[in-house]
């Protein structure tokens, strides 16, 4: 399904469903995917940033008012769209703006915030009761996993191997609350260059890992799922959240990342 399309459908389903209908939530999470690795194309592929960054804008801005009964939601599109904004470097701000759309596209996945039931202004000849809104009862069946060819699993730019470019070896481990944490997708992502580059690597079953990088400053998120379920905080799936920083000198280095 493209982009337009698929943002189509969101608004037909929220005018006819309710905004509140997890069909609608899935439309417009499946939308913002197709969104996203049509932004990662132009970004990765077409080095056009500039173009990255207005199409994540346009989406973000367009799924904003249909999220009423997610103001949690609505303020994390705002908070992104206002930091990109400041942002001098294209590259930059595509960047921020896909970061953005992945936690939008994981709050999809959560339960809606309540509303609060609006109590009437009983009228002064009458004291009605106050009539209760009902709370709906939670779906029983658990949502299927997109198929992975529509997960908007974020195209990075790869650095060099080494020998390609002469970056040398870092290597580390990554714990959890002093466990080893297997399988763990790991982004490097350059603070001190002309254009933001980011690297990918993964840890094995012992938690270690090994990647290649030019020297420099880099920020790094760590993120890690079993069975479709978030294995660490969402907080370290961010650059703007993990704290995560390190500085990586002209030879090999080992930097463990220990999360608590």
């Amino acid at each position: 399904m493209s982009r337009c399309a698929a943002l189509a459908l969101a608004v037909s389903l929220v005018a006819s469903a309710g905004a509140a209908d997890p069909a609608f939530d899935k439309a417009l999470r499946d939308s913002l995917a197709d969104v996203h690795n049509k932004g990662a194309d132009l970004y990765n592929q077409g080095k056009d940033y500039a173009g990255a960054y207005r199409l994540y804008e346009g989406a973000l801005r367009t799924s904003r008012p249909l999220l009423g009964h997610r103001p949690a939601t609505q303020k994390i599109i705002e908070e992104s769209l206002t930091t990109a904004a400041k942002e001098a470097d294209p590259a930059r701000k595509a960047f921020l703006l896909h970061e953005a759309i992945e936690k939008v596209r994981a709050d999809l996945k959560a339960e809606p915030e309540p509303k609060k039931a609006t109590t009437p202004e009983p009228k002064k000849t009458v004291e009605p009761e106050p009539k209760k809104t009902p709370t709906p009862e939670p779906k029983k069946t658990a949502e299927p996993e997109p198929k992975k060819t529509t997960v908007p699993e974020p195209k990075k730019v790869e650095e060099p191997k080494k020998g390609a470019a002469g970056g040398p070896a870092v290597k580390g481990v990554v714990t959890y609350k002093g466990e080893p944490v297997a399988n763990a997708d790991l982004t490097f992502v350059s603070l001190d260059r002309p254009a933001v580059t980011a690297v990918t690597t993964k840890t094995g079953a012992d938690g270690a890992y090994t990647t290649n990088l030019v020297a420099g400053r880099y920020a790094v998120t760590v993120s890690a799922t079993a069975n479709g379920k978030a294995l660490l905080p969402a907080r370290f799936a961010t650059t703007d959240t993990s704290g995560l920083r390190t500085v990586v000198p002209a030879g090999e280095s080992t930097f463990n990342i220990s999360l608590q």
